[in-house]
């Protein structure tokens, strides 16, 4: 079933189509239900990167009804450069991120269509992926990968749960391992970028499952895995 193709109007199920054409350089892409209450009657969104440069990329939304039909086609983001990955919230937004030297991490919501810049990316960077740890529902931690030889694992330990918990004040930190088998969370991140040159060089997708966190390091062909409750890392190749 062909759904949307790049440089052509999307055919909606009613016979209409949109008024733009669908993106082109797709990437890292998420799914969003319309109603979380309610899932399973009210559709859902297909949140989709565009990795175009130059302040061309963004991020596009095409909605669905509940039984999988094409309902509609938007942008959400404009005017951002190389989003790549992202990673999607406790609360059904969508952030995206952009990998260049000076790229941050947006935050879209699909439903009200508000987007705005985060607190995740710091002062810029080539920014990757997000993963969240909402163990706590009122302090969610979240994880950025930076595709850089020396990108630091950056953790962001926000104050609150939903949309303004990324846009307000929080804890940052970064990733430093410390030998063979400990890490720290340290805010000295030029000692964390040292780090990551020697152990996780260009990290890229990251993923949080029962206390611990996955990501890989695609210069080395590594998959980090540490336990975020003892303190400990392994890794596999």
């Amino acid at each position: 079933r062909l759904i949307a193709q790049t440089g052509e109007r999307v055919q909606y199920a009613d016979g209409d189509q949109s008024n733009l054409d669908y993106h082109s350089q797709s990437d890292a892409a998420g799914i969003i239900p319309l109603n979380p209450d309610n899932p399973l009657d009210d559709g859902y969104v297909y949140v989709v990167n565009s990795e175009e440069g130059d302040g061309q990329g963004g991020v596009y939304g095409l909605y669905f009804d509940k039984d999988g039909n094409v309902a509609d086609y938007k942008v959400l983001l404009t005017d951002t450069t190389d989003n790549c990955g992202g990673g999607l919230t406790p609360w059904n937004t969508w952030v995206s991120c952009e990998e260049y030297e000076d790229g941050q991490c947006w935050q879209v919501d699909p439903v009200s269509g508000d987007a705005q810049k985060t607190k995740l990316g710091g002062n810029g960077g080539r920014y990757e992926s997000v993963a969240v740890d909402n163990t706590n529902t009122m302090n969610p931690v979240f994880f950025t990968t930076e595709d850089d030889e020396e990108g630091a694992m950056r953790r962001f330990v926000a104050n609150g749960n939903g949309w303004n918990a990324l846009h307000s004040d929080g804890d940052e930190s970064f990733l430093r391992i410390i030998d063979d088998n400990k890490y720290e969370w340290t805010t000295d991140e030029d000692a964390a970028r040292e780090s990551a040159a020697q152990y996780y060089r260009n990290s890229e997708g990251v993923q949080h499952h029962e206390g611990k966190l996955y990501f890989m390091a695609k210069k080395d062909l590594k998959l980090i895995i540490l336990d975020l409750e003892n303190m400990s890392y392994e890794m596999e190749t």
